[in-house]
């Protein structure tokens, strides 16, 4: 069986070259125990979201003080990606990891029985901190060891644990009929993720990367191919966030559809991206990332369109079909850039993670300032100026796309 991790199935190319069709992404126990960590991640946060309006309503929070969690946990992705890089180097991914799940599960608690507004603000920052050490050394570590085929792992990791995360606000709701409220359900992220921690915590993560040193590379300095993938993925993750927090208040205002039936479109939106990313993995496996990203990132301009043109039936078909363009861009521009960042994986993957904290942060909030003038049928604009500036950087990309490998890895 191929081995994912012999260096001869690497490549220093800025585009990890896809599989052949002769050879496949192996799933060994070390992909399987990151894609168990992922989904607590996954579970947390779309879990966490729907809590927030839910903690206000308990505490008589006015709205704008509620989203202050919000922002906690964008401060905390950005602690993340400052910080990960050098510990998962010192102390090794897999001690890093295993806090990070035994963090989250403490501040999960901390969240949950905080008495005042400064434990639970405190507390999302924490959750939002430990949540993106997992992403980050999950990321890092599938690159390392499935080489090429990083972006078919990718694809699937993050599929997975958005279907898993799908079932949070599910269980969210499901509690707020019970005696113990909405708690009980966010409360089960923490044996989640004390279980989570059990089973894995026999399997060693591949080592930290530092830095090279040598004089006679580049140091420390990322290529062009790199900050091309950084800046796309920020300008996907700013549009996705947007999409998040206000789409099924433009489903309502301008689509004109009721409360409920625009909550339901940010689910038809997820589902679409649970099934991208599913299928991206069989894709990713053919098809150069460069290449991928240019059409996913058209579907979605195609798929926007018809969210924000339409109305009724039509807004909600359009919103799923953005969401099947919007599954790829996180898992291939990650994997475009940490294949771009030259053995560094851990501090590539950190600035990723302060990228996704900064449009976590400004992306819904200038949206919000902006709507509060012109509406937020027109604020909705800076969504394709978001996705044509990543398209005009996905071409880039595609450009210095490598041929795809017909040969199979040698056993």
């Amino acid at each position: 069986m191929t081995g994912p991790t012999d260096r001869e199935s690497t490549t220093s190319s800025p585009d990890p070259r896809p599989a052949s069709r002769a050879a496949r992404l192996q799933r060994d126990r070390l992909t399987v125990v990151l894609y168990l960590q992922l989904c607590v991640f996954g579970f947390t946060m779309y879990g966490f979201s729907p809590s927030i309006p839910l903690l206000a309503d308990d505490r008589n929070l006015a709205d704008a003080v509620a989203a202050l969690h919000s922002t906690g946990l964008a401060v905390g992705a950005m602690a993340a990606g400052w910080t990960t890089a050098r510990t998962a180097v010192r102390w090794g991914r897999t001690r890093v990891q295993a806090a990070a799940l035994l963090t989250l599960a403490g501040a999960v608690a901390a969240y949950c029985t905080g008495p005042w507004l400064w434990s639970t603000l405190l507390a999302a920052v924490v959750i939002g901190g430990a949540g993106n050490v997992i992403v980050n050394i999950t990321a890092a570590a599938l690159s390392d060891h499935h080489g090429p085929f990083a972006p078919a792992a990718m694809s699937e990791a993050n599929g997975i644990s958005a279907g898993v995360g799908m079932l949070a606000p599910l269980v969210l709701g499901a509690a707020t009929l019970l005696p113990g409220g909405w708690r009980l359900g966010l409360w089960l992220n923490v044996p989640l993720a004390i279980g989570t921690w059990w089973v894995c915590r026999r399997q060693k993560l591949p080592p930290a990367s530092p830095a090279p040193r040598d004089p006679g590379t580049r140091g420390r300095r990322f290529s062009t191919e790199f900050w091309s993938a950084w800046a796309l993925f920020l300008a996907c993750s700013g549009f996705e966030m947007c999409m998040v927090v206000w789409a099924s208040e433009e489903l309502r205002v301008h689509a004109r559809l009721s409360q409920s039936t625009a909550t339901m479109g940010i689910t038809l939106m997820l589902i679409g991206m649970v099934a991208g990313r599913l299928y991206g993995t069989r894709l990713a496996q053919r098809w150069p990332t460069g290449r991928l990203l240019v059409c996913s990132l058209a579907l979605a301009l195609t798929g926007f369109a018809g969210f924000w043109f339409l109305t009724g039936p039509g807004a909600l078909a359009g919103i799923f079909v953005c969401g099947l363009g919007m599954s790829l861009h996180f898992p291939l521009a990650v994997s475009r850039g940490l294949a771009a960042a030259e053995g560094s994986t851990d501090r590539a993957m950190s600035l990723f993670a302060l990228g996704q904290g900064l449009a976590a942060g400004l992306g819904p909030f200038t949206l919000s300032a902006v709507a509060a003038v012109s509406g937020i049928h027109l604020a909705f604009l800076a969504g394709p100026a978001l996705l044509a500036a990543a398209l005009v950087l996905a071409l880039k990309l595609a450009a210095t796309d490598q041929p795809v490998n017909r040969t199979a890895p040698r056993p």
